[in-house]
């Protein structure tokens, strides 16, 4: 999920439970969420996203996933 430009608050505790949540009951195997709303780390996401689409598998990107959800601005 990406704020659109008519939202203009911060990324706060609440938000972050709630889209953890929706994460976690759309597939409950999942073990970690991570949240931000960091541009860099957004930006980061979105290009493991196309990796993906064009045949990486998650286990060949390990490192660059572990990079954004262990990066201090995701991680609580």
């Amino acid at each position: 999920m990406k704020f659109d430009g008519a939202y203009k608050g911060e990324l706060t505790e609440r938000i972050r439970e709630m889209v953890a949540a929706e994460v976690l009951k759309a597939d409950p195997s999942i073990q970690t969420v991570a949240v931000t709303s960091n541009d860099d780390d957004v930006q980061k996401v979105y290009a493991l996203s196309e990796k993906i689409r064009a045949g990486r598998t998650a286990d060949e990107l390990a490192a660059e996933i572990n990079a954004i959800v262990r990066n201090a601005t995701t991680l609580r």
